[in-house]
């Protein structure tokens, strides 16, 4: 598996509020827009198995946002990673794996990595944080932050050993961190798990917002959110949010285009008789 750059770790919980809103970052504007902005896209062939897929840049490149989605799951899979790095060579990528829950499926289905890359900017470090391992923790999240004066560029996250039991539930973007939130499936999971954020950072880009859009309440089995970023923008990353689901609803598609980032959940097997919704996070910056 592949290396992990080093980040200076801290720690803080990041709480929301549920309004839609669109928010200019206050920073000092960099110099450039983002250079050479490119999106990298791997996947994997269809099966019922486990899998696992990485997304590479282009040598010279850096990651500097993050998207994963599953094909054919049918909110009976979970993506328990969806991790940023740096290689020993240099190389940065994004690494994706996802597992079957524990009623698995008889579907195939298929894992898909996307990486969003541009030439190397000022400042660019991927910090993680990691929550103290427990069964049905008290407080299931953690929040890993941007260092100085940098700003969130796009973020990731890993569920340690939940093995397809615990599932991310909120994956939050702020101006200088990103707030991961998990929870374990209905049935509960007696080993102990942890959550690692990843926040991508750098120097502020010109025009860097977070757009926030937020879903209906409802009862359906599938709900879909995009957060758009203005006319002459693009993103660099994004995030989602599952508000009502508690652990019953699955973040399966985090899905990032040239000027959005759509966020898909799904109820799992057993359904879910109250209302949930989802939000979606757009990180943008002027193109």
């Amino acid at each position: 598996m592949p290396d992990i750059s080093a980040g200076k770790i801290l720690m803080a919980v990041g709480f929301f509020a549920a309004s839609m809103l669109t928010a200019t970052l206050s920073a000092t504007p960099a110099a450039a827009d983002i250079p050479n902005r490119d999106v990298v896209d791997a996947s994997t062939a269809p099966s019922v198995a486990n899998k696992a897929v990485t997304a590479s840049c282009d040598p010279g490149q850096q990651i500097i946002g993050t998207g994963a989605w599953v094909a054919g799951g049918g909110g009976d899979v979970r993506i328990t990673e969806m991790r940023p790095g740096v290689n020993s060579q240099g190389i940065y990528y994004l690494y994706v794996a996802a597992a079957v829950d524990e009623d698995g499926t008889s579907n195939t289905w298929s894992l898909h990595a996307s990486a969003i890359c541009a030439d190397p900017l000022p400042g660019l470090e991927i910090v993680p944080a990691t929550s103290t391992p427990a069964s049905d923790p008290a407080n299931p999240s953690i929040s890993a932050r941007c260092t100085g004066a940098r700003k969130l560029l796009g973020a990731g996250y890993k569920i340690n050993d939940g093995f397809g039991q615990v599932g991310i539930d909120d994956f939050r973007v702020f101006s200088g961190s990103v707030a991961a939130v998990a929870r374990e499936d209905d049935t509960g999971f007696a080993t102990s798990w942890s959550v690692t954020a990843y926040a991508i950072c750098a120097d502020p880009l010109p025009g860097l917002q977070i757009v926030e859009r937020i879903g209906a309440f409802q009862s359906d089995y599938v709900n879909t959110v995009n957060a758009r970023c203005p006319d002459g923008q693009k993103i660099t990353g994004g995030g989602g949010m599952i508000e009502g689901g508690l652990g019953q609803v699955i973040l399966e598609d985090l899905t990032n285009e040239s000027d959005r980032y759509t966020v898909t959940a799904f109820e799992d097997d057993n359904g879910w008789s109250s209302t949930w919704r989802v939000y979606a996070y757009a990180i943008c910056a002027d193109d």
